[in-house]
């Protein structure tokens, strides 16, 4: 991927940031979907989702982009 284009995960408290479980699991639950569209749009298999799907769509957009440079 490009430079400037990623995740920043940090250790922050729930406390301190303020955030609850739920907001923490839909935060995850997001960044898991994020890291497998991206793994199956890089991939060599020619997966790319159920025709209609959101993640049909997020794959194709991240090829279009060329996402996966190498």
């Amino acid at each position: 991927m490009a430079a400037g284009h990623g995740l920043k995960l940090g250790s922050v408290s729930q406390n301190s940031a303020g955030i609850s479980k739920h907001h923490h699991l839909q935060s995850l639950t997001d960044v898991l979907l994020y890291i497998e569209e991206v793994v199956c749009s890089c991939a060599s298999l020619g997966f790319v989702g159920t025709a209609g799907s959101t993640i049909a769509e997020s794959i194709e957009l991240m090829r279009t982009h060329d996402i996966c440079s190498g």
